[in-house]
């Protein structure tokens, strides 16, 4: 009788290892998955908070660039001065021809 239930203890022992061994394989994974998780989180932010710094930065200007627009704001407005030149002495003209048709 005394092997009988040292054999079952044994079992009931043996049975209880395995139910813990696999209740700590599972929480193993569980905790791997967590960890997963959150390492993508803390990623995911630091990449963000990269790209805000960056995106948030005065940007400098190529030189070229600013001379480009600088010469064609210039062209622009000789443009628009020869233009209402153009204009006036057109108006003046046509002034003229209507002073010498009434005969002013």
């Amino acid at each position: 009788e005394k092997s009988t239930s040292a054999y079952d203890a044994r079992d009931d022992a043996q049975a209880k290892m395995i139910i813990l061994k696999e209740k700590a394989d599972k929480d193993m994974q569980q905790h791997n998955t967590e960890m997963k998780e959150l390492v993508r989180i803390i990623d995911h932010d630091r990449k963000l908070k990269e790209f805000m710094g960056i995106k948030g930065q005065e940007r400098q200007e190529d030189p070229q660039l600013v001379a480009w627009r600088q010469k064609k704001e210039a062209q622009e407005a000789e443009k628009k001065k020869e233009s209402q030149e153009d204009s006036v002495e057109t108006y003046e003209a046509a002034f003229h021809k209507i002073k010498e048709m009434t005969g002013e």
